[in-house]
């Protein structure tokens, strides 16, 4: 009967006659079927007659025809219809069948007006309808949509279906069907019917669900009016045999898939019922973290919901952890796919989407944590929430500078969460504002990050290493740095970690590049270079290789020994792969190089012969002409610079690269270093290129 081809909307042989019979046969067709209903009711709706014979009823004209098929639904709905009704669903429990779901939704058309008893009794195959609804056929899941629409007129009959679990599978096929078809009508009108009125009501009743399958205490008490709802759902779920059958685990998915379409402020709902669900937000929490992957996915749904909600639901998840959850998660490679996906886009929905008032408010109430009302917990989980939200151009968070010396004193918290939040705070804080980061230093806040770096505690290690990286971006920073330069070289030799290892090379690079010239001889007779230089020579970009050979590139350029300055064609590629993401505006290895510092590199490497020919051949002089046509004169000073030195070994493919014009444009500018050099690299070029040199 073609019942098991779950994607095909054929309803079978009566709609095909009803389409193409002659009308004399149809009224034939229609006599006989008189008969055998007469006859045999039951096994005439079984076989799925009702549904073409009511589309036989609406459709057509001819009085003959529309009296018959009158006629024979008049004697089914005389009949013992819930006495019908079980026979239907005693069917689907033996097979799944397509027509016998849609006799079921004929059955439950308000313009027969089935009594309540009727409509009850046909609710009470929700967990059978299930079926109709996960292989996606767009016929059986409209039909389960009518019966839904036709049954839950009552506030306890939506609540129970919302509970039996069809409510999130519905909103799925709501959300696939293709605008303007008969499935989003269908839908459309079923989540309307079931979210509509009370939705308050019904989200209390199902947080009151989700804490009875978890054994939780009823922190706030229900209503008269929510618990009788309550009480009502119960019964007809109890009568449905759900509460027997189902696990306390499955019942729990079943009450979070509620609440999953209850937060989405879908579907032409009044008011949001995002305050009750915050009663089981550490519940949510904890299923983010270790629940079933049905449950993870409802709870990145309700968190999605939450998220458009205030500012003040939104905080609420923030010090819950949620952020946190979302983005390991969502970075987690041994997690499901769907689950990821699912993670990563509550976090965006989170964090990216926020418009800028919100962002400002949020920051305050984050902020305000420092002032000894919150937890060491809580700091924690709202630095990493700063972590992002400072990662935005849009959001500098300026004003959080007042803030600072009480995050610098949470730095030397006797709580360890609260001190890890507070420098992690720091961090991201000074990293997006230069000026931030000078307020801090003039704080002092160097010495006791500094003193986590001497804990034996990894972590503290790792956090209290990538601050420090921050606060070297600057001759202030590493100025005070330098009294602990033996530390940082004893740690990146006898590093616990990874992490330690790459927050260390980054450090010394960083002191390598803004400290002057006299730190920098210091850094060189401490044994630096024989530090990094292997990590330099090994090319490997998981240990930050780059900024080894940027950080030797400074302590060598200006000594005798330019061998150190030998380069491998593997690090030139990394160096050069560093440069065009700056010129995307793009992070490389999750650093943000800013355009003079692979300029720098690359102008210090080229002082050796052997570099020189790398750059060239990495396809490394169309990047530098790029950076000549940069804003900034620094940058322009040290790819003229490296073009200056390379133009010795290959003057043709420079000029292919159309240096000469790029050199050109700044004989002009403002900046004497810049003109200065840009003129002795057209004459070095004129050197090696007789035929050009009149021109020049």
């Amino acid at each position: 009967d073609g019942d098991e081809d779950y994607n095909s909307d054929d309803e079978g042989v009566p709609a095909a006659v009803v389409d193409e019979a002659p009308a004399v046969n149809l009224a034939a067709l229609l006599e006989h079927t008189w008969v055998v209903v007469q006859d045999d009711l039951s096994s005439f709706v079984l076989s799925g007659g009702l549904k073409p014979l009511h589309e036989l009823y609406q459709s057509q004209s001819r009085d003959v025809i529309e009296a018959q098929a009158h006629r024979i639904l008049n004697l089914v709905f005389d009949s013992d219809i819930p006495a019908l009704v079980d026979q239907l669903h005693q069917a689907l429990r033996v097979r799944f069948s397509r027509r016998v779901v849609a006799s079921l939704a004929v059955m439950g058309r308000s313009a027969y007006r089935p009594s309540q008893a009727t409509l009850d009794r046909l609710l009470l195959g929700a967990p059978l309808y299930r079926q109709a609804l996960v292989p996606r056929c767009a016929s059986a899941t409209c039909d389960v949509a009518r019966i839904i629409s036709h049954c839950t007129a009552q506030p306890y009959q939506r609540l129970a279906v919302s509970l039996s679990g069809l409510l999130p599978l519905i909103s799925d096929a709501y959300q696939e069907a293709a605008p303007g078809s008969q499935l989003e009508r269908c839908t459309d009108t079923a989540l309307v019917q079931l979210t509509m009125d009370q939705i308050e009501e019904m989200a209390a009743c199902c947080v009151v669900f989700v804490r009875e399958c978890c054994d939780l205490p009823h922190d706030e008490p229900l209503s008269l009016e929510t618990r009788a709802l309550y009480t009502a759902a119960m019964q007809l779920n109890q009568r449905m045999h759900y509460l027997e059958w189902q696990t306390p685990q499955a019942r729990l998915t079943r009450g979070l898939g509620a609440l999953s379409v209850f937060s989405q402020a879908h579907y032409g709902a009044n008011a949001i019922a995002h305050g009750i669900i915050l009663g089981i937000l550490p519940l949510i929490t904890s299923t983010l973290v270790d629940g079933e992957t049905e449950q993870r996915l409802y709870c990145a749904r309700i968190c999605d919901g939450l998220a458009r909600g205030t500012p003040e639901h939104h905080f609420s998840l923030l010090t819950a952890g949620v952020p946190g959850v979302l983005v390991d998660v969502a970075n987690n490679e041994s997690e499901p796919r769907a689950v990821r996906d699912a993670f990563g886009s509550s976090l965006v929905l989170m964090i990216h989407q926020l418009d800028q008032e919100r962002k400002d408010t949020l920051a305050r109430m984050i902020v305000h944590l420092w002032d000894g009302s919150g937890t060491g917990r809580q700091i924690f989980k709202a630095a990493r929430f700063i972590y992002d939200l400072a990662n935005q151009n849009n959001c500098p968070l300026n004003y959080l500078e007042q803030y600072l010396p009480r995050m610098i004193a949470g730095v030397e918290s006797q709580d360890r969460e609260k001190r890890l939040g507070s420098v992690m705070a720091l961090h991201k804080l000074c990293m997006c504002n230069a000026p931030t980061r000078t307020r801090a230093i003039e704080l002092n806040v160097i010495p006791p990050v500094v003193r986590m770096l001497e804990q034996d505690d990894v972590e503290s290690q790792e956090v209290a290493g990538y601050a420090l990286v921050t606060f070297a971006c600057g001759k202030a920073g590493t100025a005070q740095m330098m009294k602990w330069l033996d530390l940082f070289i004893d740690r990146e030799k006898n590093n616990p970690s990874h992490k330690l290892e790459i927050g260390m090379t980054s450090i010394l690079g960083n002191m390598a590049t803004y400290s002057e010239m006299s730190a920098r001889r210091t850094m060189v007779e401490h044994g630096v270079i024989e530090v990094l230089h292997p990590i330099m020579k090994s090319a490997d970009p998981t240990r930050h290789a780059v900024v080894a050979a940027m950080a030797i590139a400074n302590l060598v350029a200006h000594g005798e020994d330019k061998s150190l300055l030998a380069a491998d064609m593997e690090l030139i590629v990394q160096v050069m792969d560093a440069l065009r993401a700056t010129l995307r505006g793009e992070d490389y290895q999750d650093i943000s190089f800013e355009h003079w510092a692979p300029a720098q590199v690359l102008s210090n490497f080229s002082l050796h012969d052997q570099s020189k020919r790398l750059i060239v051949e990495a396809d490394g002089v169309r990047p530098l002409v790029g950076l000549l046509h940069t804003d900034d004169v620094m940058t322009q000073e040290f790819a003229a610079k490296t073009l200056l030195n390379i133009s010795t070994v290959v003057d043709v493919r420079l000029h292919a690269d159309g240096v000469e014009e790029a050199l050109r444009a700044l004989l002009t500018s403002p900046s004497e270093p810049v003109a200065a050099t840009c003129r002795e690299a057209l004459r070095s070029l004129a050197r090696y290129d007789r035929v050009r040199q009149l021109d020049v």
